[in-house]
């Protein structure tokens, strides 16, 4: 199980937008260098920021597979080979006190 949250997405979103962009690709018009550079000047890179730079929330999405919610954390359930299921810890709390359990 990892925890994922919104700092370390935000920390690590110039790098993740680097390898999905390798080349300074320019997509339809879109320069994507130009923002790689500015989300890598950004110092803090907020969400805000980020989805500004961008131009959409598809990069700082933390959506839980479960509740449909945008979150500050998830956790990643599930083996890696396979599709794993991203919970909040409100929905994880549920789970926990679903009856069955003994």
């Amino acid at each position: 199980m990892v925890v994922t949250n919104k700092t370390h997405l935000l920390k690590m979103l110039p790098k993740r937008w680097l390898q999905q962009y390798p080349n300074g690709k320019k997509i339809d018009g879109f320069d994507t260098n130009s923002t790689y550079i500015k989300l890598k000047a950004e110092n803090p890179l907020t969400e805000e920021k980020a989805n500004k730079i961008i131009g959409n929330n598809s990069w700082t999405e933390n959506r839980c597979d479960e509740c449909d919610k945008d979150v500050f954390a998830l956790c990643t359930l599930g083996k890696q080979l396979e599709r794993p299921a991203f919970i909040c810890l409100d929905c994880l709390n549920k789970a926990i006190n679903l009856e069955g359990w003994k």
